[in-house]
C-alpha cells in the first residue's frame, strides 16, 4: 500500500515525507481508520503508532476542520505530561497542514486563546470539565483518541472515560469514531468492551518485539551499580534510563551517582513528587545532554519525548509484562534491538519470585504467552458521573430515566440499582429528592465538592502535602507525615541532591543544598503491592519448563548458580504441569499454588483454615488439603469473595459513596475477570500433591 491510495496528498506529505517508506503498523492501521472504522492498535513502542492513527483521521476529517475553528478530533491521554508531549510532537507536522493544535489540562488552558483548536489534546479530567462547563466547546468532534490505553483499561478513570464518550455521543447525536492505541494489550476484545460496551471495532495487530538483549544482575548495591555504570565506554555519546520502583530509590540511585567521582555524565531524578516545571526541565536537560543518566519511576515510561536512549537499566523486583514492555521499550528506539540490564538488589535475595522474577518475565516475553482479562464492572465512576450531572442542574432536578438513558450502552447498569444508588446518595446528603418525583438535584454539599475541584476526577485518595522550596523555587511536594520526622538540620536526598531543612513554617519545607551526611528517610507513602497475577503465571510457567538452569545471562554466576542448583534439587521429582508441591514446616504444610494473594485468601476461607500465612504463592495449612472436590468454576466462590474487604484497584473517594450491593458487584467484577484465577483453580483440582524439599536459601513467599 502507498500513502497515496488512502490518504490526501497534502496529508501524506505532512506525516510521512520525511520516511523512506510506512511501517508495518501505519499499513495496516491507516486503510481502516481511513474508512470511519473504531480501530484498536496494537504495536510495540517506535512502530509508529501516533502518525498511524492520527494521519489517516486527519486525512478523513480534513474539510470539516478546514471549515471550523472548533475541535474535530479529541486526543485524550492518561497524564499531563503525555499531553503535553503528544501536543509538542504532533503540532509541527499539523502545522504544515495549517490544523491547530490545543491543549486542555489543569495546568495549561489553551482553549482561552483565539485560533483554531481542530485537534484537542487532553486528559479524562479536564474532558470532565469541558462536558460540564463549556458543552459548546466539543459539539463538532467527529473522532477521540485513547492514547496509551492499557493505563486506563479497567480503571475507574478509564470508565470515567468510557462513559464522557457516551455523553458526547449523546450530546451530539451522533456516534464518534474512536481509535484506541497500546504497545501492550493481551486481551483487546475485553479493552473495546470496557470502553464501547458492544461496538465493533477492526483489530490492527502486529506481533512481535523487538530483540531483547538482557543481562540480569543479581545482589547490587548502590556502589555496584556506579561501578556497573563507570565500566559503559564514553568515547560516544551514552544515554542511560534508569528504572526505579520507589522515590526514595530514585533520589538515593541519582545521589550516588551524582556524587561518584568517575561517573562523569550530567545525573538526573525523574518522578511525580517533583514539581511539574523541574520535571519538564529534567526531561529537556536530558534529552539535550550527549552524556547523561536519568533514574526514574513510572514517570517516564510512557512515550515522552527524552531523545534516544542507549541503555535501559531496571533496578528492583520484576513487575508485570506490560510495565517491562513499556520501560525497555524507551531504549535503542533507532535499533532493531533493545539493550537492557535487570538489577535485582542485595535485600531481595531472600525471595524466589524475585531471585527468578526477571528470568520468568523474559521467558514469557518471548513467548507471548500472557494471561486473559475480562473487562471489570466499575461502579465508583458511577457516583461521581451522577454527581457532575446533577451539579449541572443548578436549581433543577435530573430523573433517574433520564440518567439510566444516558448510560443506557452499558449493560451491566441496571435500572433498579441506579435508582438504590441516587436514594443513597441523597441520604449521604449529595442529593435532593424531588418531593414526588424520582428525580433528585443538587445539594450545598455536593456545590461544596465542585467549588474544591473533587467532582471532576477519579484519581485514587492520596494523602496531603507540603511544598519543598530551594530558595524561591518550588521544586516538589512531600507527603505531611514527613513533617513528624523532619526538623531543623535535617539532611535528606531529594531531585538528585542532599537537601538540609531550613526552616519548616506555612506548610512549606524551606531548603538549601548541602555536602552534609544523610540523617534523615523520607516517607513517600504507599506499600509494596502483591505480585501481579500476570508475572505469577510467569514464574509457574519457568518452573515448569525448568529453565532455572538456563542462567547464561545472570551475574554473579556464583549467586546464580547456588540458587539453580537448590531449585533443580527441590523440584527434581515433581512434575509441576501436573502435580501440586507442597513441604513441611514447624508442623504445618505448605502448597504451592501460584495463585496470588487474593486467590489464595478466598480458597483458604473456602476451605476454613486460617489466612494468616497465605502469600502470594503459598496456602498454609496445620493439616492436609484435598483441593480435588473443590469447586469447579470461580462463580462458586462468589459467597466467600463477598464475605472479604478489598479494594478494587486504587481506592477513590466516589467508591466510598457506593452501595453495599455496588461494592459487592465490582469485588466479584475483579474477582471473575482473572483468567489465571480459574486456570490455578483448574490445576489445583486436577493435579496431584507431590512433597518437596523445604528451601534453605531462600523464602518462597
Amino acid at each position: 500500500m502507498s500513502k497515496k491510495e488512502t490518504l490526501r496528498d497534502d496529508v501524506a506529505g505532512a506525516f510521512f515525507s520525511r520516511f523512506q517508506d510506512l511501517t508495518e503498523t501505519q499499513k495496516e492501521s491507516i486503510p481502516l481508520i481511513v474508512s470511519g472504522m473504531d480501530t484498536l492498535i496494537i504495536s510495540g513502542t517506535g512502530s509508529g503508532k501516533t502518525e498511524a492513527l492520527l494521519a489517516p483521521l486527519v486525512s478523513r476529517l480534513f474539510e470539516q476542520i478546514r471549515m471550523s475553528d472548533q475541535a474535530q478530533i479529541l486526543y485524550v491521554a492518561p497524564t499531563k505530561a503525555l499531553v503535553n508531549d503528544i501536543a509538542k510532537r504532533i503540532a509541527p507536522v499539523l502545522e504544515l497542514l495549517e490544523i491547530g493544535v490545543t491543549i486542555r489540562h489543569g495546568d495549561n488552558n489553551q482553549l482561552r486563546l483565539k485560533r483554531k483548536h481542530s485537534v484537542l489534546v487532553t486528559t479524562p479530567e479536564s474532558l470532565e470539565v469541558l462536558l460540564a462547563t463549556n458543552p459548546k466547546v466539543l459539539s463538532e468532534v467527529k473522532a477521540l483518541v485513547i492514547d496509551e490505553a492499557h493505563l486506563l483499561f479497567n480503571q475507574q478513570r478509564g470508565m470515567q472515560l468510557a462513559f464522557e464518550i457516551s455523553r458526547i455521543e449523546k450530546l451530539n447525536d451522533r456516534k464518534l469514531q474512536v481509535v484506541a492505541a497500546s504497545a501492550t494489550i493481551s486481551s483487546p476484545n475485553a479493552l473495546w468492551k470496557f470502553f464501547r460496551q458492544n461496538a465493533d471495532f477492526a483489530l490492527a495487530k502486529q506481533p512481535g518485539h523487538r530483540e531483547i538483549r538482557s543481562q540480569i544482575r543479581l545482589g547490587y548495591d548502590y556502589v555496584d551499580l556506579a561501578s556497573l555504570i563507570g565500566k559503559i565506554p564514553t568515547d560516544f555519546p551514552v544515554k542511560i534510563l534508569i528504572f526505579a520502583d520507589t522515590k526514595r530509590e530514585c533520589d538515593a540511585i541519582a545521589l550516588k551517582l551524582q556524587e561518584t567521582s568517575f561517573i562523569t555524565a550530567s545525573v538526573f531524578s525523574h518522578h511525580a513528587s517533583l514539581s511539574p516545571d523541574v520535571r519538564r526541565k529534567v526531561e529537556k536537560d536530558f534529552s539535550e545532554s550527549p552524556h547523561a543518566i536519568c533514574v526514574a519511576t513510572s514517570t517516564l515510561e510512557l512515550g515522552i519525548d527524552i531523545g534516544d536512549i542507549n541503555l535501559v537499566i531496571l533496578w528492583g523486583r520484576a513487575r508485570n509484562w506490560q510495565s517491562f514492555m513499556q520501560r525497555i521499550g524507551r531504549g535503542n528506539r533507532r535499533s532493531n534491538y533493545v539493550e537492557v540490564i535487570c538489577v535485582l538488589p542485595a535485600e531481595s535475595l531472600t525471595k524466589l519470585s524475585e531471585i527468578i522474577g526477571y528470568q520468568a518475565l523474559l521467558e514469557q516475553v518471548e513467548k507471548g504467552k500472557f494471561p486473559r482479562q475480562e473487562a471489570f464492572e466499575l461502579y465508583g465512576v458511577l457516583c461521581q458521573q451522577i454527581c457532575v450531572v446533577a451539579s449541572a442542574k443548578e436549581s433543577s432536578f435530573v430523573s433517574v430515566r433520564e440518567f439510566y438513558d444516558l448510560f443506557s450502552l452499558f449493560d451491566f447498569i441496571e435500572l433498579d440499582s441506579l435508582q438504590e444508588l441516587f436514594l443513597h446518595l441523597s441520604e449521604l446528603g449529595l442529593l435532593v429528592k424531588h418531593p414526588v418525583r424520582m428525580a433528585f438535584g443538587p445539594t450545598e454539599k455536593l456545590y461544596e465538592l465542585r467549588d474544591k475541584d473533587l467532582l471532576w476526577s477519579n484519581i485514587p485518595h492520596s494523602s496531603s502535602t507540603v511544598q519543598v522550596l530551594l530558595g524561591n523555587s518550588i521544586i516538589g511536594n512531600l507527603t505531611s507525615s514527613n513533617l513528624f520526622s523532619l526538623n531543623i538540620g535535617s539532611v535528606f536526598a531529594f531531585s538528585a541532591k542532599r537537601l538540609k531543612v531550613n526552616a519548616l513554617q506555612n506548610g512549606e519545607i524551606r531548603v538549601s543544598e548541602t555536602s552534609d551526611g544523610i540523617n534523615t528517610r523520607l516517607k513517600f507513602g504507599g506499600a509494596q503491592s502483591p505480585l501481579e497475577v500476570s508475572l505469577l503465571a510467569a514464574i509457574r510457567d519457568y518452573l515448569v519448563n525448568q529453565k532455572y538452569s538456563d542462567s547464561h545471562s545472570v551475574y554473579p554466576k556464583a549467586i546464580a548458580s547456588k540458587y539453580s542448583i537448590e531449585l533443580e534439587e527441590i523440584m527434581k521429582d515433581c512434575d509441576l504441569g501436573s502435580s501440586i508441591p507442597f513441604f513441611r514446616d514447624k508442623g504445618n504444610f505448605f502448597y504451592l499454588t501460584f495463585g496470588g494473594t487474593l486467590f489464595n485468601f478466598v480458597i483458604s476461607k473456602h476451605l476454613g483454615i486460617p489466612t494468616s500465612a497465605v502469600s502470594d504463592f503459598l496456602i498454609a495449612s496445620s493439616k492436609e488439603l484435598d483441593f480435588s472436590q473443590m469447586p469447579s468454576s470461580v462463580i462458586d466462590f462468589i459467597d466467600v469473595v463477598n464475605s472479604m474487604d478489598f479494594n478494587v484497584g486504587a481506592r477513590t473517594a466516589y467508591q466510598d459513596f457506593l452501595t453495599p450491593a455496588m461494592n459487592s458487584r465490582e469485588k466479584v467484577s475483579r474477582w471473575l475477570s482473572e483468567g489465571h484465577y480459574q486456570d490455578t483453580l483448574n490445576s489445583l483440582r486436577s493435579g496431584s500433591l507431590r512433597e518437596i524439599p523445604s528451601a534453605v536459601g531462600f523464602s518462597w513467599s
